[in-house]
This record gives C-alpha cells, sequence and structure tokens, in this order.
C-alpha cells in the first residue's frame, strides 16, 4: 500500500476479513473490531512512509553531521558523552533549545516543512564552527507527481492545537474538496469546491480549536477520489 491509499488489494483483504468477523463476531462488537482494523491499517499506511533517522551526539561531534530527510520524517537525538544543549540555527528556530546529556539522553522532532535546519551545541561551537550540524528536509512531491497525483499536501503544525496550515502543491487544475475526519470515520471538517490551478502552491486553515484532543485523517479528494491523506494530531 502506498503511503496514504487503499488499492484493490486492500480494499479485498477488508472485505474478506469482514467476512471472518461476521462469522466469529457477535454482532454487537462487529462495528468496533471493523473500526479498530480500518484504524489500524491506516495508521499502518502512515508508519510505512516516515523514516526515522539517528544522530548519535558525542564529545565534540553530532554523527552524522550532514542529513538529507523528507518532509514527514523524525530525526531522533541520541546521547553518547558529554553535555550538549543543541540550539536551532534557523528562523525562526525549528525547536526550543534541548538537552542532551546523562538525564536527557535523547530528543525527537518531526520535520513537517521542506528547507534547510543548521543547529549546533551552545557548549562546543558556534552557528559557523566547532560541534554544529544540518539537516537538509525535502518534499516528497515528486515521488507522488510521478506516480499521477492531481496534488499533494502538507500539514502543520502537527501536532496542533488551534489552527492548522495545509499547504497543497498542485499539478492538475480541478476542483478539490478537503475533508477532516475523526478515528471512527465520522467528517468533522469539509472545504468542498476548491479550483485550485496547476503549477499553484495553495495554503487552507483549518479551525480546529473546538475539537477535542486525538488523531485525525486530512483528505484530499477531486473528483471523488482521494489524491493524499496525512494523519493529524491533536493535543489540547
Amino acid at each position: 500500500m502506498p503511503g496514504g491509499f487503499c488499492d484493490s488489494r486492500s480494499i479485498l483483504l477488508i472485505t474478506d476479513i469482514h467476512s471472518v468477523i461476521n462469522h466469529l463476531t457477535p454482532s454487537i462488537m462487529k462495528k468496533n473490531v471493523l473500526v479498530l482494523l480500518i484504524a489500524f491499517m491506516t495508521g499502518f499506511q502512515f508508519a510505512a512512509t516516515a523514516v526515522d533517522h539517528t544522530i548519535q551526539v558525542a564529545d565534540f561531534q553530532y554523527n552524522p553531521s550532514t542529513l538529507n530527510i523528507n518532509v514527514g520524517d523524525r530525526v531522533i537525538w541520541q546521547w553518547q558523552s558529554g553535555d550538549h544543549p543543541t540550539q536551532s540555527d534557523s528562523s525562526p528556530a525549528a525547536w526550543a533549545t534541548f538537552p542532551i546529556n546523562t538525564e536527557s539522553r535523547t530528543f525527537t522532532h518531526t520535520f513537517t516543512a521542506a528547507g534547510t535546519y543548521p543547529y549546533h551545541c551552545q557548549l562546543h561551537g558556534t552557528p559557523t564552527s566547532g560541534m554544529r550540524g544540518t539537516i537538509t528536509v525535502s518534499s516528497v512531491t515528486g515521488i507522488k507527481q510521478e506516480k499521477g497525483m492531481a496534488a499533494v499536501m502538507e500539514v502543520y503544525p502537527n501536532p496542533a492545537r488551534e489552527n492548522v496550515m495545509v499547504k497543497l502543491d498542485v499539478f492538475s487544475s480541478k476542483t478539490y474538496t478537503l475533508t477532516l475526519t475523526n478515528m471512527i470515520g465520522q467528517t468533522v471538517s469539509v472545504v468542498t469546491d476548491t479550483d485550485f490551478p496547476a503549477g499553484s502552491e495553495e495554503a487552507v486553515v483549518l479551525d480546529v480549536k473546538s475539537l477535542p484532543s486525538g488523531i485525525y485523517f486530512l483528505r484530499l479528494l477531486a473528483n471523488d477520489k482521494i489524491m493524499d491523506t496525512r494523519r493529524l494530531i491533536l493535543k489540547k
């Protein structure tokens, strides 16, 4: 299953499991079992698309000091030795300065936007010398465009609290619909019939202040077909 999409094999699998559930599961539990199954499979698709990268942190070096990743990937700084308060040199800062030492051995950050993210150790380096590193984040747009996608989206911040910015890279002129659903498949927000020209970069802001904490799914549709899907976490 490519990230964010169900192909015919996935639909067949769900249909077969549905038959098994009908035979083995009391009727009062069928709905809950199916909801959990679909949530698990959707979560698996997202897990398959994101990659974890580890940076070893020891005296006077980040290893690797340069790292190339894709939007949605996570970077984990892992303590090896010494004390290394790590500061983001991006503007604005990509993260608040975090400690890496015997009491705080790891720090994890998910990169949701393409760009270059330099950083350094406050004790052993500067933005231009010494103990420092750079993370370059690339959009996965090119990969998805090769698969015939009409548009793809990036979502940030994620996790979110009040507002969510949905950035769209549009390859084909179509009428798009953006939906936000919760874990049990209920649609909680819809932006419908929005026309975007090919070659444009668009942004849509969603107000999520009234929604409770939890996991949601943003889906971009064109002509009733799913173009892209992103998992969104709300933390209040």
